[in-house]
């Protein structure tokens, strides 16, 4: 990025953007997991949820979101 032209600030700006965006997709995908499971969906259904979130958190570097456990408040 340096490399290219852009200034400290800029990068900075940048990151601090895409740490936004990716904390905001975890809280929205565990966000989703405890919905289904608050809605006493089927496991199976909360597993593929799981995956297909966890798949893409794994991609951005992040810890990926778990099972709520049973008879955990949110």
């Amino acid at each position: 990025f340096l490399s290219d032209g852009g200034s400290i600030c800029e990068y900075g700006r940048r990151l601090v953007q895409r740490q936004e965006e990716e904390i905001g997709y975890y809280e929205r995908a565990k966000r989703f997991v405890e919905q289904l499971a608050k809605a006493n969906r089927p496991e199976s259904e909360i597993s593929t949820a799981l995956d297909k979130y966890n798949g893409h958190l794994r991609s951005m570097g992040i810890k990926p979101v778990t099972m709520p456990e049973k008879g955990e408040k949110k």
